[in-house]
């Protein structure tokens, strides 16, 4: 990205402001009036993220 010029730099920075004001409210909306999740489905989502990081981790190894 270093390569690209001033202009369409700006241009994806201003993309991407766009989509974060867009969603913020309806990603708020949604932590506010979900459903909340459970001590297990919680251990869970943590185990699998913990599972696909350690995956990870052992790929770069093998480079």
């Amino acid at each position: 990205m270093e390569n690209l010029p001033p202009l369409p730099m700006l241009l994806m920075a201003g993309v991407f402001a766009f989509f974060v004001i867009r969603a913020l409210p309806s990603a708020v909306d949604m932590l506010k009036n979900g459903p909340k999740g459970s001590a297990p489905e919680w251990l869970n989502a943590a185990l699998l993220l913990i599972a696909v990081a350690a995956f990870v981790l052992f790929l770069m190894s093998l480079a």
